[in-house]
């Protein structure tokens, strides 16, 4: 069976999806059109799309072992080729087993699209894409399957409700999109084709569960679709040699309309031509019947089509939603944040450029210049804004217990990814990569001693250090008991875990930071 029609729709939302079964060496590729290969060959058909830096993190990721470590998930970014440009995508792996099979779902988003719930991004994420992908290869069985139609629609029905359990934040859009795509006022399917007999047949086999609309050349039936709608047409019969406007002008019409992958188009023709074939498959319709035809065949085939149709929308429309309702949130979270650590924000932003300004001519080695300062500066902005999600209940006795301890020392890999999605709708990719590396590592120290994943020495990029030690000095200026204390006994009894290079250019513009914090607090 050829499944590329479950993808019409998800390929909106997805560059592709692989179903790799490592068992018996087969890749399997949804795209447009349907691919099947061996492991070997997949390698060969990808290498040559993935940026060359990316290409040994993306097939070790491709490893059963691997996931089988992280829980049957991994998530990561990596370039892919789309003309003569790369552009990013993520790429999310999930390994799931059936009887003796193993299958590693590869599915690519374009864009760097890391999102979660309020406690851990990650996690929800996580728990959204094993939802859906489940689903989908459950589809992919059912409609494998020689189960009746009734049964089959039954059971998608309970998939979605079972996937609204699963994750409560699909409710919503269940809700709406199913009303618009399943419970549809009028269950239309169109009829186009000039020969009356034909139209006369499929109406026969469809009458008592659709209304019928018929058009006897393209041009009406285009007039029809701007007339009535397409949200009502369950599906199209589309002949292909046809007076006044043909077959492919309709499809170019629907094509440019954006209707192909929302309702499913079945050809029916007699043409034997192979290039008019071919150009018909480049269309991506559902199906395509030759002419005498099998009335039984026609009305399990294409009801199925229909109920595969509507339920790949809604998935679609459903993550599409979801993605954008967490958007709005992380939006707000950046924009309560900036407001309440404004103050502190701007301190540490100033102390960044004056220590900077005078640290890239003590070490040249660093290639710092002054576009690069000025970005780093404007990354400041968000380097601590995981700890603005975490519980609020932490530390609320006076002391951290061990469980908090863990909890806080992993808030910037939480900030990181609100970071990375804040800022890529921008497409500024410096500040990105300024902003996510300071997020992450602004609390490792030299000697390896900080968090999140105690990195040390150079490992940790210089614009990380630099706002680390500048974060320290903010902690220190800010409280009264400590604010007394020389430049030399702070450097001495604070800083004394930070990369030598810069507490030497600390020890010379110690005095102009402290001037400006002395103007801020006044």
């Amino acid at each position: 069976m050829d499944y590329s029609n479950i993808k019409n729709e998800f390929l909106n939302l997805f560059n592709n999806l692989f179903v790799v079964d490592i068992t018996h060496d087969k890749v399997v590729i949804f795209e447009s059109v349907q691919k099947e290969m061996s492991f070997f060959d997949f390698i060969s058909y990808a290498t040559p799309l993935i940026h060359p830096d990316d290409l040994k993190k993306y097939f070790d990721n491709l490893n059963v072992a691997k996931l089988e470590k992280n829980n049957g998930f991994i998530t990561f970014n990596y370039r892919f080729k789309n003309g003569n440009e790369y552009e990013k995508n993520t790429n999310y792996l999930r390994l799931v087993t059936f009887g003796d099979k193993k299958l590693i779902l590869s599915s690519s988003i374009k864009g760097d699209n890391s999102t979660s719930n309020d406690s851990n991004l990650e996690g929800k994420l996580n728990v959204i894409s094993n939802e859906v992908s489940d689903v989908i290869l459950k589809i992919y069985n059912t409609l494998d399957s020689s189960i009746e139609m009734n049964s089959t629609s039954k059971y998608i029905s309970n998939l979605l409700d079972n996937l609204v359990r699963k994750v409560p934040e699909f409710n919503k859009g269940l809700e709406k999109n199913m009303i618009s795509q399943v419970n549809k006022v009028s269950n239309t399917i169109l009829i186009i084709d000039d020969d009356p007999m034909t139209r006369k047949l499929l109406k026969k086999i469809f009458i008592d569960d659709f209304e019928i609309l018929e058009a006897e050349n393209g041009q009406i039936a285009i007039d029809l679709i701007k007339e009535k709608g397409i949200d009502n047409i369950e599906g199209i019969f589309l002949d292909l040699l046809m007076p006044v406007l043909d077959g492919f002008a309709v499809l170019d019409y629907l094509k440019s309309s954006n209707i192909l992958s929302k309702i499913p188009v079945i050809i029916i023709s007699g043409i034997e031509d192979k290039e008019a074939r071919t150009r018909v498959y480049q269309y991506n319709v559902a199906d395509m019947l030759e002419k005498p035809f099998n009335l039984e065949v026609i009305k399990y085939r294409t009801k199925n089509l229909i109920n595969l149709y509507k339920t790949s929308s809604s998935l679609n429309n459903m993550v599409f939603s979801q993605a954008t309702d967490l958007r709005s949130i992380i939006d707000k979270i950046v924009e309560f944040y900036k407001y309440d650590y404004k103050e502190k924000i701007e301190k540490v932003k100033k102390s960044t450029k004056i220590f900077l300004d005078n640290f890239k001519l003590d070490y040249a080695e660093y290639g710092l210049d002054n576009y690069k300062i000025n970005k780093i500066v404007e990354a400041v902005d968000l380097y601590d804004i995981g700890k603005y999600i975490l519980p609020r209940t932490i530390g609320i006795n006076g002391s951290l217990t061990d469980e908090e301890k863990s909890i806080l020392k992993n808030h910037p890999n939480y900030g990181k990814l609100i970071v990375e999605k804040y800022l890529d709708k921008l497409g500024d990719m410096d500040l990105l990569k300024y902003s996510s590396d300071i997020t992450l590592y602004c609390h490792e120290n030299y000697i390896g001693s900080g968090f999140p994943n105690g990195i040390k020495g150079e490992n940790i990029p210089i614009w990380a250090q630099v706002v680390g030690v500048m974060i320290v000095l903010d902690l220190i200026l800010s409280r009264e008991d400590l604010n007394s204390l020389a430049n030399e006994e702070i450097i001495n009894k604070y800083l004394n875990v930070y990369n030598s290079k810069i507490i030497n250019t600390l020890r010379k513009v110690f005095d102009e930071i402290r001037m400006i914090y002395n103007k801020l607090e006044n």
